[in-house]
């Protein structure tokens, strides 16, 4: 099931109350099974994500996929769990994150992967979130942003060595 049909993950939008705040798009010549090779291994976030120089996951029953935890170590904010909220194979997932130290709440990050109707793919990062913290919780949409574009970089980086990156990004 494509997630343009996926009535779990558009509940999970529908009734998610903070705005969206950042929303990346950007075109792979890897296919959407490629591409998920990268963004689907949990684990593998450090390969691409700045900041994060550790991440473990638990896995819910034994295998990746919703109910798993993804635990984040990031410089300069310390621990950040990510719970996997919804995982298709090579749809995408959606997480939500929370940390004692990230100048946000109510948080939900959703990564959706589409064929391109040429053998690559098309891809949506959405972050929703409210800030706190007061200047800290004002700048972090303008560092996350910053930081969201250099992962997409490091994600065509990545790619180039298997199957030529990047097409394009918005």
């Amino acid at each position: 099931m494509s997630h343009h049909a996926d009535p779990q993950l558009a509940n999970l939008i529908a009734v998610h109350s903070a705005p969206l705040r950042i929303s990346e798009r950007f075109q792979v010549a890897a296919s959407p099974q490629q591409l998920f090779t990268v963004l689907g291994d949990l684990e593998g976030i450090t390969r691409f994500f700045p900041m994060i120089h550790h991440a473990s996951v638990e896995h819910a029953g034994g295998c990746t996929g919703e109910g798993s935890l993804r635990v984040c170590s990031i410089r300069g904010m310390g621990k950040v769990n990510e719970k996997i909220v919804w995982y298709r194979n090579p749809d995408g997932y959606a997480y939500r994150a929370e940390g004692r130290m990230v100048p946000l709440r109510n948080h939900l990050g959703v990564i959706l992967i589409s064929g391109d109707g040429a053998g690559g793919s098309l891809v949506e990062w959405r972050q929703y979130f409210e800030t706190r913290y007061g200047l800290m919780g004002w700048m972090f949409p303008v560092m996350m942003r910053m930081m969201m574009k250099r992962a997409v970089a490091n994600i065509g980086k990545l790619l180039d060595a298997r199957v030529g990156g990047f097409l394009s990004t918005d």
